[in-house]
């Protein structure tokens, strides 16, 4: 399985957004849970700053500024909202900050009325600086007739009427039919690629997210209650050591959710991508430690429900509580 990014960092952020918000849920303005944040950040030994500004960098340069709520461990940005749920608008706007600083991970977080979010940003691509490159101009030649040589003396292509011919005229049209044609089947081709290439991007990210904390909280299980030996479930439910509450996972309108008992549910996946399909077989015979086999099947379908650009992934994976 492919290492997430700042794992551990950003499951112990997730950790403390969770007890954050299970002391206060979504009753308080982002200023009283950034600092009630901070406190729990800072009694997980993280190093917390918040509200600190950052260079946003285009081609090299520092071209402005922004202002993120926190920074944890000079790694993760952490932006705090407090409203009834995050919008694309939200996640295209933190992208682009993420994108225009030098950080690669980011979790943009809302403590709504009804549930907590928890949106986990990734930009992890090369930022090279660009140098500058000379534009250089061509010049075009252009012959030139000597106005006092005798027209006699000129050719007789110097001589033709000047302007386009009809046979010529209806060439040059058709050539120019094709060279749009073909531009705009060029451009419909690429548009599909990329649309391919974000579906894609998009289930693995929620595949990889998913698995994730599926296999943190197995490792960390001192029992699995539900499937039992040798059973199928489509629902997965531990009981956690000592005194913290049971867990259930389960699917809800395509979301994988994570239940504490008495607790609100956790998002763990988000809505672009859907899960179609997940079962849970505990593996192990009667007496045996257990082991969860995970079948998960994610799907990406665009709005327009254009199939050429949807993509859809299947997970297999087995894990085992620990002795």
């Amino acid at each position: 399985m492919e290492e997430l990014l700042y794992k551990e960092l950003t499951y112990d952020i997730r950790g403390a957004c969770f007890w954050v918000y299970k002391e206060f849920g979504g009753a308080f303005k982002e200023k009283v849970i950034e600092r009630a944040l901070i406190l729990e950040l800072q009694k997980r030994k993280h190093d917390v700053e918040a509200q600190k500004e950052i260079g946003i960098y285009y081609l090299g340069k520092k071209i402005g500024s922004y202002i993120p709520d926190l920074i944890v461990d000079e790694k993760v940005l952490v932006e705090l909202k407090s409203k009834e749920f995050i919008t694309k608008q939200d996640i295209e706007q933190f992208w682009k900050y993420l994108k225009g600083s030098q950080f690669k991970v980011g979790l943009l977080v809302n403590f709504g009325p009804k549930e907590l979010e928890i949106k986990r940003v990734v930009y992890d691509i090369a930022r090279e600086k660009q140098s500058n490159k000379q534009r250089l101009s061509t010049v075009k030649a252009t012959n030139v007739t000597n106005p006092r040589q005798d027209p006699r003396s000129r050719s007789a292509s110097d001589q033709r009427p000047k302007g386009f011919t009809l046979v010529e005229m209806i060439i040059y049209i058709a050539i120019i039919g094709i060279v749009i044609t073909g531009f705009i089947n060029y451009s419909l081709s690429v548009g599909g690629v990329r649309n391919k290439n974000y579906s894609a991007a998009t289930v693995q990210a929620n595949g990889r997210e998913a698995l994730s904390v599926l296999t943190q909280k197995i490792h960390e299980a001192s029992a699995v209650l539900t499937p039992s030996a040798g059973a199928t479930n489509t629902q997965l439910v531990l009981d956690m050591p000592g005194a913290n509450p049971n867990i259930i996972f389960d699917v809800s309108g395509g979301i994988l959710t994570m239940t504490p008992t008495g607790s609100p549910a956790v998002t763990i996946t988000d809505s672009r991508a859907t899960i179609s399909s997940l079962t849970f077989t505990n593996l192990a015979s009667s007496g045996q430690r257990p082991n969860i086999q995970i079948d998960m099947t994610i799907n990406y379908t665009t709005p327009a429900g254009d199939v050429q650009t949807g993509y859809t992934k299947t997970y297999r994976t087995a894990v085992s509580t620990r002795p």
